[in-house]
């Protein structure tokens, strides 16, 4: 086996280029395989000829050979059995230098690592009797490369041994009791040198070729954990620089998502109430434009926000049934008045469905508006359809096909390729441009394919476009079994009798809010921050939900919902608490439930949505 060993060292020294091509991975393999290969027959007779019959008639010289070849096995498997638990630079290093002293007999044992920046080779671990702690490397030794018999061993990338260093003009004079010196060079399996296994002993002629032997084989060992520990710790600090950038942009987002969108609802919320106010006709053609413009700026953010989730994978679906064509008169709603201002007949399609369907009903929303609007956008004259298709049907599913079709400029067969790639947008027919980020039918085809469906384009340059959609939903409910909605807008709806604590910290907001509840024949209080909201609950137990924002100053939302759930009193861990706030990430949505909240309203709402959250509560609150 030793000879294995000698052939292995011999043919990586003539034959590297060869070695250079087996990589870390061929090296590990065949160190591991001599390593267990040893352990397997360590009761065996070395093959090195007559020597290796029993000592019994064998002469002294054989059997001393027998004994320091059953050393060098001993002490390989050692060296390779410790480096194998290493994973560290700091902790091979240190291991290698501490085992020459243990197991080889050496006075003191040096590593350097070459610092190729400033081509000096430093001292990294070094263990020996030169202090009390027998580590000396509180101020590391440099010697530049090719200085010395370490930096001569480091240049030619070959062995240097000096049995007597007094007739050696290369060596630096450390220690006066110093002698004889093996440097012994670490190279990877590319035939890369990156250090030096050092030794030096105060005798002469004390470093055997059996030391050499078992040195270089460990030294090509230490190299291949070496590189294998630097790449781990290189993939850990970018996984870590990584995940600190991902944390800042997160940060980020979440901040402008509230710095936003807060403002947002503002002009949103207050552009609802003057619209509900029996404005005159001149009024009301500045606040459509007003309330779509803000619309608009909303649905930018929102896709700058969603864009950011997709890349982090953090985007989840929220299911509940919905019904159809409600969904398209919400649409049709929303996007009348502005085909209308640019000429265009908004045109509904709508196959309806005998069932509630089960689905993101927000996202779906949020793909068809993005359509909806470039198709508006794009089109100067004619009409946009909207509208749906059953592709198919069964007992418990079905599949849907949504599409927009316009009689705009059309895409050129080229341009349809890339209509959904990100930041990219097309020309149309008139070489126009356009107002727009690029992201949204990026976004869309993303969403589409988190709910398992297909997105596309048909279109003809000169000819209009269809843009479609297929999504495969559940079916809920029958329709027709359920009990009638109320037909009345949110305006004409009331919850009279409600208690409401309301917990913000923003004047406008409070406002809205305050309007809207007075309509509904809600009772309102109002605290500023998360610190009143505890005092005032403590103080009066008559509240039947409160809405609570997060982000505050004082005490926060998610603070101040785990001091009240803490309380001792029943009302306390029942009165429901509803987060309301403009930052819409996930870990906030995760953060309030594990507060104890029991709902999410994210800034800007719609009036329709606040009141529905608070009609599930009041009816819990009544029944």
């Amino acid at each position: 086996m030793l000879e294995l060993l000698y052939l292995y060292k011999e043919q990586k020294t003539i034959e590297k280029p060869m070695s250079i091509t087996l990589g870390i991975l061929g090296w590990c393999i065949a160190l591991v395989s001599i390593f267990f290969w040893i352990r397997r027959n360590r009761g065996m007779v070395l093959p090195f000829g007559k020597a290796q019959q029993s000592t019994e008639h064998s002469n002294p010289a054989a059997v001393q050979l027998v004994s320091d070849r059953e050393a060098v096995q001993d002490s390989i498997i050692y060296f390779a059995s410790s480096l194998f638990r290493q994973n560290t630079v700091e902790d091979i290093l240190w291991d290698v230098s501490i085992n020459c002293i243990d197991k080889l007999g050496f006075e003191d044992c040096v590593i350097y690592l070459v610092d190729e920046d400033r081509q000096v080779l430093v001292q990294k671990a070094a263990f020996g009797p030169k202090n009390d702690n027998n580590v000396n490397i509180i101020d590391p030794i440099e010697i530049p490369i090719g200085s010395g018999i370490v930096g001569s061993a480091f240049a030619s990338g070959e062995i240097e041994l000096v049995n007597d260093v007094t007739n050696d003009e290369r060596y630096i004079v450390d220690d006066a009791e110093r002698m004889s010196e093996l440097a012994i060079p670490l190279v990877t399996p590319e035939g890369k040198v990156i250090g030096v296994i050092d030794s030096e002993h105060h005798k002469k002629d004390f470093f055997t070729s059996l030391h050499v032997t078992v040195l270089s084989t460990i030294a090509s060992i230490c190299a291949i954990k070496l590189v294998k520990a630097q790449a781990d710790k290189d993939l850990l600090q970018a996984k870590e620089e990584a995940e600190a950038a991902s944390k800042v942009k997160s940060q980020f987002l979440s901040t402008m998502s509230h710095e936003i969108r807060n403002p947002l609802n503002a002009v949103i919320g207050m552009s609802h109430l003057l619209m509900q106010d029996n404005p005159s006709e001149e009024q009301m053609e500045h606040l459509k434009p007003l309330h779509l413009s803000s619309k608009h700026l909303l649905a930018l953010v929102n896709d700058i926000l969603d864009y950011s989730r997709l890349e982090a994978g953090k985007v989840e679906l929220e299911l509940s049934n919905f019904n159809l064509e409600d969904l398209f008169k919400d649409i049709y709603q929303n996007y009348a008045f502005l085909a209308a201002q640019k000429g265009l007949i908004l045109e509904l399609q709508v196959e309806p469905s005998d069932y509630l369907l089960k689905g993101d009903v927000l996202r779906i929303n949020q793909i068809l508006n993005n359509i909806i609007g470039n198709a508006i956008k794009f089109t100067d004259a004619g009409k946009v359809v909207v509208g749906n298709e059953f592709v198919s049907k069964s007992d418990n599913a079905c599949e849907v096909r949504f599409f927009v079709k316009d009689t705009g400029p059309g895409i050129s067969e080229a341009d349809v390729q890339k209509v959904f790639h990100q930041f990219e947008q097309v020309k149309g027919g008139s070489n126009r441009q356009y107002e727009g980020a690029g992201l949204g039918l990026a976004i869309c085809q993303q969403l589409v394919e988190i709910m398992g469906g297909r997105i596309g384009v048909d279109s003809t340059l000169g000819s209009g476009s269809e843009f479609w959609f297929t999504i495969t939903f559940e079916q809920g409910p029958i329709i027709q079994d359920l009990p009638q909605a109320s037909v009345s807008s949110w305006a004409q709806k009331e919850l009279p009798g409600m208690r409401i604590l309301l917990v913000e910290d923003h004047i406008v907001n409070q406002k809205i809010i305050s309007k809207l509840t007075q309509k509904w024949k809600i009772e309102l209080a109002i605290a500023e921050n998360g610190s009143e909201a505890i005092d005032m609950v403590k103080n009066d137990q008559n509240f039947d939900l409160i809405l609570m924002d997060l982000h505050m100053p004082v005490v926060g939302g998610v603070e101040a919902t785990k001091r009240i759930r803490a309380l001792e009193d029943d009302f306390y861990q029942e009165v429901p608490i509803i987060a309301l706030t403009a930052d819409v990430s996930s870990d906030i949505k995760m953060e309030t439930e594990s507060s104890g909240m029991n709902d999410f309203i994210t800034k800007p709402f719609h009036p329709h949505r606040l009141f529905d959250i608070l009609h599930k509560f009041y009816g819990a609150s009544t029944s």
